[in-house]
Protein backbone atom coordinates (compact mmCIF):
# COMPACT_ATOMS: atom_id res chain seq x y z
CA UNK A 1 0.00 0.00 0.00
CA UNK A 2 1.08 3.41 -0.90
CA UNK A 3 0.80 6.64 0.58
CA UNK A 4 1.29 10.41 0.68
CA UNK A 5 3.54 12.88 1.93
CA UNK A 6 4.77 16.96 2.27
CA UNK A 7 8.01 18.80 2.23
CA UNK A 8 9.43 21.89 3.63
CA UNK A 9 12.68 23.10 4.77
CA UNK A 10 14.03 24.74 7.97
CA UNK A 11 16.19 24.79 10.94
CA UNK A 12 16.91 21.16 11.56
CA UNK A 13 15.08 19.05 14.71
CA UNK A 14 14.43 15.55 15.61
CA UNK A 15 15.48 13.94 12.15
CA UNK A 16 13.48 15.31 9.96
CA UNK A 17 13.76 18.84 7.85
CA UNK A 18 12.11 21.47 10.25
CA UNK A 19 11.14 24.98 9.12
CA UNK A 20 10.04 28.40 10.06
CA UNK A 21 7.37 29.44 7.81
CA UNK A 22 4.41 32.39 8.77
CA UNK A 23 0.85 31.51 7.85
CA UNK A 24 -1.54 33.69 6.25
CA UNK A 25 -4.66 34.21 8.44
CA UNK A 26 -8.43 33.79 7.63
CA UNK A 27 -10.14 33.66 10.73
CA UNK A 28 -13.15 31.68 10.95
CA UNK A 29 -13.78 30.43 14.37
CA UNK A 30 -17.31 30.34 14.36
CA UNK A 31 -16.96 27.16 11.77
CA UNK A 32 -14.55 24.96 14.41
CA UNK A 33 -17.22 23.20 16.99
CA UNK A 34 -14.64 21.49 19.09
CA UNK A 35 -11.03 20.77 19.07
CA UNK A 36 -9.13 17.97 21.26
CA UNK A 37 -6.23 18.81 23.42
CA UNK A 38 -2.54 17.56 21.79
CA UNK A 39 -1.32 14.28 23.42
CA UNK A 40 2.55 15.41 23.88
CA UNK A 41 4.88 12.52 23.67
CA UNK A 42 2.04 9.74 23.99
CA UNK A 43 3.31 6.93 25.65
CA UNK A 44 1.83 4.21 23.01
CA UNK A 45 4.21 1.48 21.86
CA UNK A 46 3.68 -1.47 19.62
CA UNK A 47 5.84 -4.31 20.48
CA UNK A 48 3.95 -6.63 18.23
CA UNK A 49 7.06 -9.54 16.43
CA UNK A 50 9.72 -7.87 18.28
CA UNK A 51 9.13 -4.41 16.78
CA UNK A 52 8.89 -1.06 18.86
CA UNK A 53 6.78 1.41 17.40
CA UNK A 54 6.10 4.84 19.36
CA UNK A 55 3.44 7.67 18.65
CA UNK A 56 5.18 10.82 19.67
CA UNK A 57 2.45 12.88 19.10
CA UNK A 58 -1.37 12.63 18.47
CA UNK A 59 -4.27 14.86 18.24
CA UNK A 60 -7.79 15.64 16.57
CA UNK A 61 -10.40 18.07 15.95
CA UNK A 62 -13.85 17.84 15.02
CA UNK A 63 -14.90 20.47 13.05
CA UNK A 64 -18.31 21.32 11.28
CA UNK A 65 -18.36 21.05 7.68
CA UNK A 66 -21.04 23.45 5.70
CA UNK A 67 -20.37 21.63 2.65
CA UNK A 68 -21.61 18.82 3.50
CA UNK A 69 -23.59 20.14 6.43
CA UNK A 70 -21.63 16.96 8.28
CA UNK A 71 -19.62 16.83 11.35
CA UNK A 72 -15.98 15.87 10.52
CA UNK A 73 -13.24 14.54 12.85
CA UNK A 74 -9.74 15.29 11.63
CA UNK A 75 -6.82 13.24 12.95
CA UNK A 76 -2.93 13.75 13.25
CA UNK A 77 0.06 11.76 14.98
CA UNK A 78 3.80 11.46 14.41
CA UNK A 79 5.13 8.04 15.14
CA UNK A 80 8.81 6.73 15.50
CA UNK A 81 10.74 3.45 14.73
CA UNK A 82 11.75 2.93 17.95
CA UNK A 83 12.99 -1.21 17.12
CA UNK A 84 16.09 -2.49 15.08
CA UNK A 85 14.63 -3.04 11.79
CA UNK A 86 13.16 -1.39 9.15
CA UNK A 87 9.01 -1.50 9.28
CA UNK A 88 6.43 -0.72 6.83
CA UNK A 89 3.86 1.00 9.17
CA UNK A 90 1.15 1.30 6.11
CA UNK A 91 -1.67 -1.05 8.12
CA UNK A 92 -3.42 1.40 10.43
CA UNK A 93 -6.65 1.20 11.82
CA UNK A 94 -7.97 4.55 13.92
CA UNK A 95 -11.29 4.46 16.31
CA UNK A 96 -13.12 7.15 17.03
CA UNK A 97 -15.28 6.90 20.35
CA UNK A 98 -18.06 9.53 21.90
CA UNK A 99 -17.77 10.44 25.95
CA UNK A 100 -19.71 7.42 26.85
CA UNK A 101 -16.79 5.12 24.98
CA UNK A 102 -18.99 3.80 22.11
CA UNK A 103 -17.31 3.72 18.97
CA UNK A 104 -19.02 6.72 16.27
CA UNK A 105 -16.74 5.69 13.46
CA UNK A 106 -13.38 4.23 11.83
CA UNK A 107 -10.78 4.73 9.48
CA UNK A 108 -8.93 1.90 7.95
CA UNK A 109 -5.81 1.66 5.98
CA UNK A 110 -7.33 2.59 2.80
CA UNK A 111 -8.86 6.00 4.24
CA UNK A 112 -5.46 6.55 6.45
CA UNK A 113 -2.56 8.90 5.33
CA UNK A 114 1.22 8.05 5.91
CA UNK A 115 4.23 9.56 5.21
CA UNK A 116 6.99 7.86 4.75
CA UNK A 117 4.76 4.22 4.97
CA UNK A 118 8.51 2.64 5.25
CA UNK A 119 10.10 3.43 8.59
CA UNK A 120 13.75 2.90 9.26
CA UNK A 121 15.18 2.74 12.95
CA UNK A 122 15.17 5.68 14.38
CA UNK A 123 12.83 7.05 11.59
CA UNK A 124 9.47 9.05 11.94
CA UNK A 125 6.29 8.65 9.86
CA UNK A 126 3.06 11.17 9.88
CA UNK A 127 -0.18 9.97 9.75
CA UNK A 128 -3.03 12.01 9.06
CA UNK A 129 -6.97 10.66 8.48
CA UNK A 130 -10.45 12.30 8.16
CA UNK A 131 -14.22 10.75 9.00
CA UNK A 132 -17.58 12.04 8.97
CA UNK A 133 -19.68 11.62 12.11
CA UNK A 134 -23.03 11.25 12.98
CA UNK A 135 -22.20 12.99 16.49
CA UNK A 136 -22.55 16.26 18.60
CA UNK A 137 -19.48 18.11 18.73
CA UNK A 138 -19.97 17.96 22.69
CA UNK A 139 -20.22 14.81 22.49
CA UNK A 140 -17.10 13.37 20.99
CA UNK A 141 -14.76 11.74 23.24
CA UNK A 142 -11.15 10.51 21.27
CA UNK A 143 -9.71 8.92 18.78
CA UNK A 144 -7.37 5.60 18.95
CA UNK A 145 -4.50 4.47 16.70
CA UNK A 146 -3.61 0.88 15.85
CA UNK A 147 -0.48 0.74 13.68
CA UNK A 148 0.49 -3.27 12.94
CA UNK A 149 3.96 -3.23 11.72
CA UNK A 150 5.70 -5.43 9.62
CA UNK A 151 9.31 -6.51 9.33
CA UNK A 152 10.42 -5.22 5.77
CA UNK A 153 13.62 -5.17 3.41
CA UNK A 154 11.92 -2.06 1.31
CA UNK A 155 13.74 1.04 1.82
CA UNK A 156 12.20 4.71 1.65
CA UNK A 157 14.76 7.10 -0.47
CA UNK A 158 14.89 11.00 1.41
CA UNK A 159 14.77 13.45 -1.25
CA UNK A 160 15.51 16.82 -0.83
CA UNK A 161 12.85 19.76 -0.70
CA UNK A 162 13.26 23.52 -2.26
CA UNK A 163 11.51 26.62 -2.61
CA UNK A 164 8.52 25.21 0.09
CA UNK A 165 6.11 27.62 1.38
CA UNK A 166 2.70 27.15 3.63
CA UNK A 167 -0.58 28.95 3.76
CA UNK A 168 -4.42 28.48 4.89
CA UNK A 169 -7.57 29.57 3.35
CA UNK A 170 -11.31 29.63 4.97
CA UNK A 171 -11.46 26.14 4.86
CA UNK A 172 -9.91 25.16 7.72
CA UNK A 173 -6.98 23.55 5.61
CA UNK A 174 -2.98 23.98 5.46
CA UNK A 175 -1.26 24.13 1.80
CA UNK A 176 2.42 23.18 2.14
CA UNK A 177 3.74 23.83 -1.28
CA UNK A 178 7.29 23.04 -2.60
CA UNK A 179 9.42 21.17 -5.36
CA UNK A 180 11.49 18.29 -4.98
CA UNK A 181 14.11 16.56 -6.78
CA UNK A 182 15.28 12.92 -7.88
CA UNK A 183 18.93 12.39 -5.90
CA UNK A 184 18.83 9.08 -7.63
CA UNK A 185 20.32 7.17 -10.22
CA UNK A 186 17.37 5.48 -10.83
CA UNK A 187 13.52 6.69 -12.54
CA UNK A 188 11.18 7.23 -9.65
CA UNK A 189 7.50 6.07 -10.26
CA UNK A 190 6.27 6.94 -6.34
CA UNK A 191 6.88 9.73 -3.89
CA UNK A 192 5.20 10.87 -1.44
CA UNK A 193 5.75 13.71 1.10
CA UNK A 194 4.63 14.03 4.77
CA UNK A 195 4.89 17.03 7.19
CA UNK A 196 4.68 17.57 10.75
CA UNK A 197 2.82 21.50 12.05
CA UNK A 198 3.97 23.02 15.41
CA UNK A 199 2.90 25.83 16.94
CA UNK A 200 4.68 28.81 19.28
CA UNK A 201 5.60 26.73 22.36
CA UNK A 202 6.31 23.53 20.07
CA UNK A 203 3.09 22.64 20.57
CA UNK A 204 2.04 19.67 17.64
CA UNK A 205 -0.73 20.79 15.95
CA UNK A 206 -1.19 18.50 12.57
CA UNK A 207 0.06 17.12 9.77
CA UNK A 208 0.12 17.17 5.95
CA UNK A 209 0.53 14.32 3.35
CA UNK A 210 1.07 14.14 -0.50
CA UNK A 211 1.55 11.48 -2.89
CA UNK A 212 2.31 11.20 -6.89
CA UNK A 213 2.45 8.76 -9.31
CA UNK A 214 5.36 9.78 -11.51
CA UNK A 215 8.13 9.03 -14.16
CA UNK A 216 10.31 11.38 -12.49
CA UNK A 217 14.27 10.25 -13.90
CA UNK A 218 17.63 11.53 -12.41
CA UNK A 219 18.28 15.29 -11.80
CA UNK A 220 14.95 15.71 -12.72
CA UNK A 221 12.27 17.83 -10.26
CA UNK A 222 8.67 18.25 -9.61
CA UNK A 223 6.40 20.16 -7.59
CA UNK A 224 3.84 19.20 -4.79
CA UNK A 225 0.98 20.26 -2.79
CA UNK A 226 0.93 18.67 0.82
CA UNK A 227 -2.41 18.87 2.47
CA UNK A 228 -3.84 19.03 6.06
CA UNK A 229 -7.35 17.75 6.85
CA UNK A 230 -9.37 20.11 8.60
CA UNK A 231 -7.88 21.99 11.26
CA UNK A 232 -9.47 25.04 13.68
CA UNK A 233 -8.31 28.70 12.57
CA UNK A 234 -7.38 29.26 16.55
CA UNK A 235 -4.89 26.51 16.06
CA UNK A 236 -3.46 28.28 12.45
CA UNK A 237 -2.92 31.55 14.10
CA UNK A 238 0.19 29.29 16.52
CA UNK A 239 1.92 28.17 13.72
CA UNK A 240 5.31 28.81 13.89
CA UNK A 241 7.54 26.30 12.48
CA UNK A 242 6.81 22.70 9.99
CA UNK A 243 8.92 20.13 9.69
CA UNK A 244 8.60 18.32 5.98
CA UNK A 245 10.43 15.46 4.28
CA UNK A 246 9.70 14.08 0.70
CA UNK A 247 10.13 10.01 -0.22
CA UNK A 248 10.41 7.79 -2.93
CA UNK A 249 10.12 3.70 -2.85
CA UNK A 250 12.95 2.80 -5.73
CA UNK A 251 13.36 -0.57 -4.75
CA UNK A 252 9.81 -1.88 -3.66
Amino acid sequence: MRIKLLVGVCTSILMLIGCESKMDKSPNEDKVIHQQDSLKNVEKMSTEQGTRLKTEEETSYILYNSDIHHNVISYFAVIKNEGGKSLDVSQINISYTDKDGDVIGNNDSSSIHVSPYILEPGQRGYVSAEINVDVAYNKYGSASMTVSPVITSGKAKSLPIDKHWLKTEDNHIVYLNGKTKNTTDKPLDYITVGAAIYGNNDEFIGTTFDSKKVSLNPGQSMSFQSISPKMSDKDFSKVKRYEVRAYAYPNN
